[in-house]
This record gives C-alpha cells, sequence and structure tokens, in this order.
C-alpha cells in the first residue's frame, strides 16, 4: 500500500514567548536566531599552549551540544571539539599560537533544531617584523572583544630569557632597538576600557615572540 506521511507539529516557547513549529526536525516558521556573545579569548597567561574561550548564548536550544571549530590562518576550518549542552566556556589545550594567528568559530542549534555559527574570533597573535635591521617592529591585530574599546596594551619584555617584566604601554604597535647579542623575549597584554559599573578591566594576552642577535 501506499506510505503515510506524518507531520509532527511542535510549539517551542524560548526566550521571550517565541514560538516555531516543527514537522519532524525541519523549521516551517522563523526560527529563534542564537546571540553567540564573546566575553573573552586569550592566551594563557602561564601557559601559552592554552586559548581560553567565554561566552553566553541566547536563543540556544538548552539541549544544544556546541560545536568548537579551529583554524590557522582563517582558511580550512575544521570541527576541533563538542561541547556538552549549557558550556559556555571552552579552553584549547594543544593551541598552535606560535605558529600564526588562530581562528575560532561556535555553531549550535536553536528551538527549531537548526545549526547557527557564531562569528570568527581570534585571541591576540604577536608578531616581530625585522625587515628593518636597525629597529624592531611588534605587530598585532587589535582584540575585538572589548565591549567599551581598548584601553591600551601593556608591553613585557624579557633580555636574555630573564622574566618577562612590564616594560611600556601603548595604544599602536610598538618599536624597539635590538641590540648584538642579546635575546629579546615580548608578549603584550590587552587592557580593555571598564564597562560602566565595573572597575576591573578585561584583560587578554598574546603569545610571545623572541629575538635574538
Amino acid at each position: 500500500g501506499q506510505q503515510a506521511t506524518i507531520y509532527v507539529e511542535q510549539t517551542v516557547t524560548y526566550g521571550n514567548n517565541q514560538k516555531c513549529l516543527s514537522t519532524g526536525f525541519k523549521s516551517i516558521k522563523t526560527p529563534d536566531e542564537i546571540n553567540f556573545d564573546f566575553q573573552k579569548i586569550s592566551v594563557l597567561e602561564n601557559d601559552e599552549s592554552k586559548v581560553e574561550i567565554n561566552w553566553t548564548a541566547k536563543g540556544m536550544f538548552v539541549q544544544s551540544k556546541t560545536n568548537v571549530f579551529r583554524s590557522l590562518e582563517n582558511n580550512n576550518f575544521i570541527k576541533y571539539s563538542e561541547l556538552t549542552p549549557q558550556n559556555l566556556a571552552f579552553t584549547d589545550q594543544n593551541a598552535p599560537t606560535g605558529e600564526g594567528n588562530i581562528y575560532y568559530y561556535l555553531t549550535g542549534y536553536n528551538n527549531c533544531f537548526i545549526e547557527e555559527r557564531s562569528k570568527t574570533i581570534q585571541p591576540v597573535f604577536l608578531s616581530l617584523d625585522n625587515s628593518n635591521t636597525s629597529i624592531l617592529k611588534l605587530k598585532w591585530a587589535d582584540y575585538q572583544l572589548c565591549k567599551n574599546g581598548i584601553q591600551y596594551y601593556e608591553i613585557y619584555k624579557s633580555v636574555n630569557e630573564g622574566p618577562l617584566e612590564k616594560f611600556t604601554t601603548t595604544t599602536n604597535n610598538y618599536y624597539d632597538l635590538p641590540r648584538e647579542g642579546i635575546t629579546h623575549t615580548f608578549r603584550i597584554k590587552a587592557i580593555c576600557s571598564t564597562i560602566s559599573g565595573s572597575t576591573i578591566p578585561m584583560v587578554s594576552f598574546s603569545n610571545s615572540v623572541t629575538e635574538r642577535k
């Protein structure tokens, strides 16, 4: 005989009483939009092989897993990790922070079981430009997750593998004078402008770079 098609109508209420109707797992009305709001991405202060990400996710189905995608130099993203439902933090335990810009994005399912993705984010990646042999230039792209913009960047400097110590602050790229026979290591920390009602600024660390002469 002829096979019958059974349509299951499902009403899901989430957030501000928004509703959608589903046929199986396919939406037939406009679903909720997931708002991935990233709070922070940073190379860990005491372990440069790790990158920490924190976020909120309004509009995500409460039982949805979150998928983490990763790429080096913003191409050929791979699914890197799958997180349990309602997990709003991830630490990349093996991040190639010294090899180039690392990029991440997230995906999750909304109340109509449709997968949506976040914007792409990256930690502060620090690099050296030593094309001019008499001047050493530190380069980085601005940290993008400050809610009220960047206040300044702290420059940390180590000489001959000594401890990294705060050397200066700047709001843009930094130049240094290399010295023959001296090894310099640099790292920067992005300091966000404080949000109204908060006295503690958000900070984000970069990788470190070393110049040997």
